[in-house]
């Protein structure tokens, strides 16, 4: 094995040397971040504190106290001991990789930019102490006084604190009273410690003062407490240690990004002919001779290359024939670039690079080799032969995997890396390691833990959003009625019945969408409401007019009556008064009042009729202004007389409806108030009715909602006609499942068909949107409650007894394990109780009631009681006392048993609680304290024991034994016994410090997941937000039906039954080895639900290396179970154990995932860590074209193998291509995470054309700067009345800081409401633009708008920054931020970038109102139709318009432009200032646009503003053409665009330009930009623009100009005259896309930029569409998007136009001609008269101008970024004197698509 290591090692150490030896080339790629260095000591503290918070103080103190060591170069070593020293081994081992990965960077620069921003002249540490700066300890003091006053008077300025904080004692609410204290200073600096010491000490005081004594509600002391931050920041005033200046002596240098050399068709030449010349006259030239390649099949004789004879060598080790193999094709492509492989000979190519990695001693690393260099081994590869036995079982493979199918799990989750971001794969592995150590701490060994975490694919609980509410419409049990009141019955009403099919088969009569009528109760429709709400008022006319129209859907309605939920919680809340639950009338509520009316007539004459009584009412009521204007009673009474009377006139056929009929409306109105007659069960049905509301959980909120088969749908926003639209298209989706479930026969004719559609769908018994929705406050570990000494002491289990086992039945061993674990408890519910006040009586008792009235699932479940009392004072309550004597008497029935009472049966204790709970007086005196008046509670309480199965005089004597009478004073007391005592004080420390709640807090605790329950004082009552026992049920059903919880029991009991636990659990067995293993998968659960949590909560990552989620992980699982072969083992190294970490990965070996994860892979098998890494390879096959055409490189950061324990700092990262063919033509493309924009700094040589024969030197330099990280999101209009959250299109957002409101600047897309931003680490200030913006808009309040979060990555809305605090803070403009309502801050901290939810709404009176129209205007109905959110729907027809039958939309009339007559009667269209957009890349093309630009401007009187897209210009260019800006006297600026992740993206860097030119023509400018030109960079204009720019385009949204026809010679080549074009453009003119004009009024007016950003989304999926992307797109919407066209001449090129037309060419294009493939520079000087001046003097400006920034500055300043002359934080602020400015990233949004 060690020898095979050591001729691997001189493999690729002969590679490096022979490639060396030969003349070779290659390239190097860096990517700084644009801020300074950060030290390496205080990421490391992030690091930690992103470990566990208490990491990051105990890493304070040792950096602290701890001596750095006097060898600088020890540094790295002594920063990662320390860390390690804190860190469990195995997220240790992978510490170095993360820190060296540069992780936190962004977080330490986020502390430095808050600090240069809000205090820039401030010491190296300070504190600011509620707006009162302290820079020692002893100014802390004063500080702390001062701020204590200025709270007394409310006065004080509090720092604002993020959520990204450290908090000392880690509460980090701000409130009144509180002083917040942020710390600022270096780790490892002495006046950081010593403030810190200080800091510390008051919050540790103040934490025991409040234990010790928690101050009563309402009695808090005046003197305010102090929540403590420290901000981690090193400036450059603070003098520190050497170690801890690690890492910012140089820029930061990132990893996590790759880099491809393209190979580049050279069909039409692109290289700038100077830098050819001017680099080859320095060039020493070398050549190669061609060495041919020989077959390379076994037996065929290899020869010798480079000097080895690589016969001899495969003869002496075969074992390795293959990596010497690749060698010699190494070699062989070293001397000269291989000729091109025929389309034949690449049919096989994936199965060869299969062959030849698999047969490897090392595959991981020759899979690198292969896939990062293809282009230079395909020649070889193809001429290997491929065996039978390698085609066979990739056959046999892909039939469960589709061919060239990548993926990755990682310990069974499967892992993006489609859209891949190192980051994000590192918190997955910290993630997966971090949880591992939990497993193990628990016990459990590797196997047992590996099969564990690979259950986690069984979760489904993501699926609970699709599962439904079981209504149960009979009622609770004992109920009179039910509770909810029909208006129909489809099965029973002659309507039906008479006219409709009851057969269930008719619904496969139906055509798709449309809805077939029955007489059958399919869809059943529930409305709960108050009857007198708005929403209430309404809908009753709704429900009328639908059963009248014999709609298919049966109504119904259950009224909640918020006057009856009150008195239901009374007896609760008072237990000691008496309560009137039957009120009199007069006692009654109009909403009462109302529904026992109602419920009155429904008793005698039907639903019909009672839904006419409540319309009249309501009608009545709004005709008099309303319930609350109008005179309630005499409304009732007249409805309720008319009403009767009219259904007297037809009453029912019973004899009950037709006695009624006969009684005067007037007497049975008397009876009504009376409560006597019909009305006499009225009011005990409303108690029913919402008693039942709360059993279902549908009694919260206060919205109206209703129930479409168990399908919860709310209304908010009133009732209007899209209601009666949600139903119907409910009901359709509901008939396709039922045809579904007719067709496959799940359903017959005897079936209840309503109850099974509910129940196929999944259905609960209890509605918990809390549960449901997944959101709990936080998840605990729980391993530290499980494992703590005392935990057998104190907490009481209780379960369910088990049935007795039969000792004398054998179970086969093979199913003990199996008959184990159904006796095991997948859940269990913590009950943390302070018995002290009502709530936790309350919580305990739903507990209880649970297991005691055995509720769904509670024979899986478990009841487990921490006691949490508000105090530590020894007085106990007889409730506390009566608890553990019942608990003690069970105990001693078992004490003979060998569990020495573990496993218990403890039910009777249960049943004996649960009845003193429920007598809500007893229990509340026995909660209070002990005194003469307890002897009767006692004796009541023994009662209870008695029934419960205990002894009440066993209890009753223990009592009187428990507490001895004294005298003192000749008073009799009683003495607390001291064992209860200290058996309390277990259960309140196992419930503040092992689970984290606050002294006297309630909570149920499932498996980990927290569910506080609500203070009783300040929940409101209907909203039932505490877990009730039906919430136990469910949660129960969760963790048993949609989490692997079974499952986990197996493999629990698996392991157990195989003695794999001993030392863990008894091994005696029985009921101590049941309870032992309960909590073994107790504390599973929970660490699994913990470790998703937070991985959840911290995946701020935009898409990127986290899990895809446990369905396509089972999905995975479940294909890799069917392969039984196949798989090759690629780690760990040889001689290296692997770890538990177990990573499987199938790739197509040519592929990019196969190109960048291979390399990763490499780097982290290299760590301490050792994954073992299993590899199955998925070619494709019969290829007709290269897979890839591209070298790769990813940038990790140099860990060679054994150096985590190095004493030097890692290696940077760097993109490194050895050797790169020479005489090939590459391009160079960036492969970046989706929140970076990067721009190239520094470049001698043109990236997007790269040859690097031409290039002096060996290697070609390229540095990348981290331009910005990117604010993403998307901002709703959520103005109330709205039927749907919508797009508030064209709102325009600006971001800066405090000081400088506006840096940057965008415009929200229609297209999922998306923006986007260019932000840095740091506070940013996010707010509306004056203007139509904040004439219309305001912002939602964050603080009162909950976002729900994402899955993919997380979604903010904002940071809680709110406005009021951070105007406050120093160096705030107040008058920037006075408003509230226009603005919120903004925190970024992470290299992942910000994404966030933003909501706005209208202001009042401008609800028609439009940005994107004038004051005044307001939107048509038929507009608002029109520019509704566009949906791929509307363009089906427009997608399928090959058949001519494409659907029309004529635009809208355009109002009429204004007239002008020689440009001098009234306003310029567009404005004075002409607008150009252009954009190139590469050096020829930026000569080009030189020209173009000079031309312009020698051309035009009016003023110009040209507008570069910034993405590809090289950094000369970036320096030339502002200085062009300045001597020719035009405006400029820069505009950067991020390519959006939902939209679908191009990879080829010619296609991405082109998508500039059109796909964000709407969001790319500023609102101000009325009209724009894009002229092309190869164009030269021979006119004034203005002509074209002020021209009156008709209404349409841009104008191009048609093709040319008069060149004959070329008719060959005009697609557009026949096939698909001819059909599709009927008549119209094909446009060429060099020169057009965009009147983005318009363009943004009609939604044109959203319509052609889904149609080039649909068709850009087809790799054989929009092959000129610019010029297809426009071109093939245009019956949509209608074209104005131009008159010819305003475009002339040779290609298409004849010599005739010349003359008259305003601008004169240099189009490829693809006859004559002529180059640019060739045909420019040939047919532009005036292009070689032109080209001449841009030249001659271009050496002076470089020249003069290179004499300004450094040597290398002429290739540096104008930006990084720039603090990050105010570059790019404004326009210069010349008008120039690199221009915030105006970015676009997304539509459904």
């Amino acid at each position: 094995m060690r020898s095979r290591s050591l001729l691997l090692a001189l493999f690729f150490w002969s590679i490096s040397l022979h490639l060396s030896a030969a003349v070779e080339k290659g390239a190097s790629v860096t990517l700084a971040a644009r801020w300074p260095g950060t030290s390496f000591l205080l990421e490391a503290a992030e690091m930690l504190a992103a470990e566990d918070p208490a990491h990051f103080w105990e890493f304070l103190r040792i950096a602290s106290e701890t001596k750095e060591p006097r060898d600088t170069e020890q540094c790295w070593s002594h920063i990662m001991a320390m860390a390690g020293g804190l860190l469990p081994p195995s997220i240790a081992q992978l510490s170095p990789l993360v820190l060296s990965s540069r992780q936190y960077s962004a977080k330490v620069e986020m502390n430095r930019q808050l600090v240069s921003q809000l205090y820039p002249d401030e010491a190296c540490c300070f504190a600011d102490v509620g707006g009162h700066i302290a820079r020692s300890p002893s100014e802390l003091s004063s500080a702390l006084d001062a701020a204590r006053r200025d709270a007394v008077h409310s006065t004080h300025q509090q720092p604002q604190l993020f959520d990204v904080d450290h908090i000392f004692g880690g509460h980090s609410s701000q409130g009144e009273g509180q002083i917040v204290v942020v710390l600022y200073g270096p780790l490892g600096a002495q006046c950081t410690w010593d403030m810190h010491v200080v800091l510390a000490g008051i919050v540790q005081q103040q934490q025991q003062q409040q234990q010790q004594q928690q101050p009563l509600r309402g009695q808090e002391g005046s003197s305010a407490s102090v929540v403590y931050a420290l901000r981690p920041v090193l400036t450059p005033n603070c003098q520190v240690g050497s170690c801890a200046a690690l890492g910012t002596a140089e820029r930061v240098l990132l990893p996590g990004y790759g880099v491809e050399a393209v190979l580049k068709n050279t069909e039409y030449s692109a290289m700038d002919e100077k830098d050819r010349d001017a680099e080859r006259r320095s060039k020493s030239g070398a050549g190669g001779e061609d060495v041919g390649a020989s077959e390379e099949e076994h037996g065929a004789t290899l020869g010798q290359v480079g000097g080895f004879d690589f016969d001899v060598l495969v003869a002496r080790k075969p074992e390795l024939r293959e990596e010497l193999l690749t060698l010699r094709d190494h070699l062989l492509s070293a001397d000269e670039e291989e000729e091109a492989v025929k389309v034949w000979e690449l049919k096989d190519i994936g199965l060869q690079a299969t062959q030849r990695i698999t047969q490897a001693a090392d595959p991981l690393r020759l899979l690198a080799d292969i896939s990062q260099n293809f282009p230079s081994l395909v020649s070889s590869l193809s001429r290997q032969k491929v065996n039978s036995t390698l085609r066979s079982a990739v056959a046999k493979t892909q039939q469960f995997i589709p061919s060239g199918t990548n993926f990755m799990l990682v310990n069974g989750l499967a892992v993006d890396i489609d859209d891949f971001d190192l980051y994000g794969f590192l918190d997955r592995l910290r993630a997966e390691v971090r949880l591992q150590g939990s497993l193990h701490s628990l016990g459990l060994a590797t196997n047992e833990t590996v099969e564990l975490l690979q259950l986690r694919s069984q979760d489904s609980t993501d699926t609970l959003k699709n599962v439904r509410l079981d209504l149960g419409l009979s009622g609770p049990k004992g109920a009179s009625a039910s509770p909810v009141v029909f208006i129909n019955n489809l099965e029973k009403d002659k309507m039906y019945t008479r006219r409709l099919s009851s057969s269930v088969m008719d619904v496969l009569n139906t055509f798709p969408g449309r809805l077939r009528p029955m007489a059958i109760n399919a869809y059943v429709f529930v409305l709960v409401i108050d009857p007198i709400s708005p929403e209430g008022m309404a809908f009753v006319d709704l429900i009328l007019q639908m059963w009248q129209e014999m709609y298919p859907l049966r109504m119904g309605v259950t009224f909640s009556v918020p006057s009856v939920h009150d008195r239901l919680s009374l007896p609760k809340r008072l237990p000691f008064m008496q309560h009137d639950m039957a009120p009199k009338w007069a006692s009654q509520s109009t909403s009462e009042r109302l529904a026992r009316a109602f419920l009155t007539i429904e008793s005698v004459f039907g639903g019909p009729a009672a839904f006419g009584f409540w319309s009249l009412a309501s009608r009545s009521a709004q005709a008099e202004g309303g319930w609350d204007s109008a005179d309630a009673d005499e409304v009732l009474r007249t409805s309720f007389t008319a009403a009767w009377s009219s259904a007297a006139q037809q009453p029912l056929s019973g004899v009950r409806a037709r006695t009624a009929a006969k009684k005067l409306p007037s007497n049975m109105w008397g009876d009504l108030v009376q409560g006597s007659g019909y009305a006499a069960e009225a009011g005990m049905r409303i108690v029913e009715m919402c008693q039942w509301q709360q059993a279902k959980g549908i009694a919260r909120g206060r919205d109206a909602t209703g129930w479409l088969n168990g399908q919860q749908m709310v209304f908010k926003d009133g009732v209007d006609e899209s209601v009666q639209q949600e139903l119907l298209y409910m009901m359709v989706q509901e008939q396709q499942r039922l045809q579904e479930m007719v067709f496959y026969g799940s359903i017959s004719e005897d079936d209840d068909v309503q109850d099974m559609l509910v129940s196929e769908a999944g259905a609960v018994g209890r509605w918990s949107p809390d549960i449901m929705s997944g959101k709990v406050s936080k998840v605990l570990h729980l391993g530290a409650f499980l494992q703590d000494p005392e935990y057998s002491r104190g907490p009481i289990s209780f379960f369910l007894p088990r049935p007795a086992e039969d000792s004398s039945a054998k179970v086969n061993k093979k199913k003990s394990a199996l008959v184990l674990a159904s006796k095991l408890h997948p859940v269990t519910h913590i009950v943390v109780a302070n018995l002290n006040r009502r709530e936790g009586r309350e919580q305990l008792a739903e507990g209880l009631r649970f297991l005691v009235e055995k509720g769904r699932g509670a024979d899986k479940a478990r009841v487990v009681l921490v006691l949490n009392p508000s105090t530590d004072r020894p007085d106990l309550t007889l409730l506390e006392v009566f608890l553990h004597l019942a608990v003690s008497q069970q105990l001693r029935k078992s004490t003979a048993s060998s569990d020495g009472g573990v496993g218990t049966d403890m039910m009777p204790v249960a049943t004996f609680m649960l009845s003193l709970l429920q007598d809500y007086a007893l229990s509340a005196a026995l909660s209070g304290p002990i005194d003469e008046s307890s002897q009767h509670q006692a004796y009541v309480a023994a009662a209870y024991a008695d029934k419960a199965g205990l002894s009440g005089e066993q209890l009753t004597d223990a009592l009187v034994g428990m507490f001895l009478k004294g005298a003192s004073r000749n008073d009799e007391v009683f003495n607390t016994p001291e064992p209860l005592v200290r058996l309390r004080g277990i259960h309140s420390r196992l419930a503040r410090d092992t689970l984290g709640m606050a002294p006297g807090a309630s909570a149920v605790i499932t498996n980990g997941h927290v569910y506080p329950t609500p203070d009783a004082d300040d929940a409101p009552v209907p909203e039932m937000q505490a877990i009730v026992a039906e919430d136990l049920a469910l949660l129960t059903l969760l963790g048993t039906r949609y989490q692997p919880g079974p499952a986990m029991a197996a493999v629990v009991a698996g392991a157990y039954d195989g003695g794999k636990l001993e030392g863990v659990v008894p091994a005696r067995g029985g009921a101590a080895a049941q309870s032992k293993l309960d909590d073994l998968l107790t504390g599973v659960s929970a660490a699994v639900a913990s470790t998703a949590a937070k991985s959840a909560s911290g995946a701020e990552e935009l898409g990127s290396g986290g899990s895809k989620g446990p369905q396509v992980s089972k999905q995975v699982l479940q294909v890799l179970s069917s392969l039984k072969a196949g798989f090759v083992e690629a780690g760990p190294k040889p001689g290296t154990s692997p770890s538990g970490l177990h990573i499987v990965c199938v790739f197509d070996p040519l592929t990019r995932a196969a190109q960048r994860m291979s390399q990763v892979l490499g780097v982290l098998r290299d760590t301490a860590l050792a994954p073992s890494i299993s590899l199955l390879l998925n070619p494709q096959r019969d290829m007709s074209d290269m897979p890839l055409k591209s070298y790769y490189r990813f940038a990790l950061p140099d860990l060679s193998p054994g150096e985590q324990a190095s004493a030097v700092a890692p290696g940077p990262p760097i993109a490194y291509f050895q050797r790169l063919p020479t005489k090939k033509v590459l391009t160079m493309n960036m492969d970046v995470p989706e929140a970076w924009l990067v721009e190239a700094t520094q470049a001698a040589h043109d990236v997007d054309n790269i040859r690097l024969a031409d290039i002096e030197g060996s290697i070609a330099y390229t540095e990348y700067e981290l331009d910005a990280l990117m604010l993403t999101g998307s901002c709703v209009d959520v103005t109330q009345g709205s039927s749907r959250m919508t797009p508030p299109r064209g709102l325009q957002l600006h971001l800066g800081t405090f000081a400088e409101p506006h840096i940057r600047d965008t415009l929200v897309m229609s297209n999922l409401a998306y923006f986007q931003l260019k932000a840095a680490p740091g506070m940013w200030q996010l707010s509306l633009a004056p203007g139509r913006t904040q004439e219309i808009y305001v912002m939602q309040p964050s603080a009162s708008d909950a976002t729900a979060a994402p899955s993919a990555a997380a979604q903010e809305e904002g940071d809680g920054v709110s406005q009021g605090g951070t105007c406050s803070n120093r160096g705030s403009n107040r008058q920037a931020c006075a408003d509230s309502e226009l603005s919120t801050g903004v925190v970024v901290s992470s290299l992942a970038g910000k994404h966030m939810i933003l909501r706005v709404h209208k202001r009042p009176g401008k609800e028609r109102e439009d940005v994107l129209k004038a004051a005044g205007e307001v939107a048509s109905d038929k507009e608002e139709e029109e520019e509704e959110d566009l949906d791929m729907a509307d363009y089906e027809e427009l997608l399928l318009g090959l058949s001519g039958q494409a659907k029309k939309k004529p635009p809208p009339k355009p109002a009429p432009p204004p007239t002008i007559t020689d440009g001098q009667s009234g306003p310029l269209l567009g404005g004075e200032v002409i607008n150009v957009f252009t954009v190139a890349s590469g050096h020829m093309y930026e000569r080009l646009q030189k020209i173009m630009v000079l031309s312009v401007i020698k051309n035009t009187k009016s003023r110009v503003k040209f507008w570069f897209i910034k993405n590809y210009m090289s950094p000369q260019h970036k320096q030339v053409i502002p200085a062009m800006a300045k001597h020719y006297g035009f405006d400029y600026e820069f505009v950067t665009y991020k390519w959006p992740n939902w939209l679908h993206k191009q990879t080829d860097k010619q296609r991405i330009i082109w998508a500039y030119k059109i796909l964000f023509l709407d969001v790319l400018f500023p609102l101000g930009v009325e009209r724009i030109i894009f002229v092309d960079s190869d164009q030269v204009v021979r006119t004034d623009l203005a002509d074209l720019y002020h021209m009156d385009i008709r209404g349409k949204p841009y104008a191009y100009t048609p093709f040319c026809n008069n060149n004959k010679e070329m008719d060959e080549f005009r697609f557009w005259k026949g096939g698909f074009w001819s059909q599709h453009l009927r008549g119209k003119p094909y446009h060429i896309s060099a020169l057009y004009l965009v009147d983005l009024k318009r363009f943004r007016a009609m939604a044109a930029g959203d319509q052609l950003r889904v149609v080039y989304d649909q068709l850009s999926k087809d790799p054989h569409s929009l092959a000129n992307l610019d010029q297809d797109l426009p071109n093939y919407v245009q019956h949509s998007i209608p074209i104005f066209s131009l008159p010819k001449e305003w475009l002339w090129c040779e290609s298409w136009c004849g010599d005739s037309t010349k003359s008259k060419a305003k601008t004169i294009d240099l189009c490829n001609n693809p006859k004559t493939k002529e180059p640019k520079l060739t045909a420019a000087r040939r047919i532009i008269a005036e292009w070689p001046a032109l080209d001449a003097e841009q030249a001659d400006f271009t050496r002076h101008a470089e020249a003069e920034v290179y004499h300004l500055g450094e040597g290398d300043q002429v290739l540096q970024s104008p930006g990084q002359l720039q603090n990050i934080v105010g570059a790019s602020t404004g326009e210069t004197k010349h008008g120039g400015r690199e221009g915030g990233s105006q970015i676009g949004g997304k539509d459904e698509l």
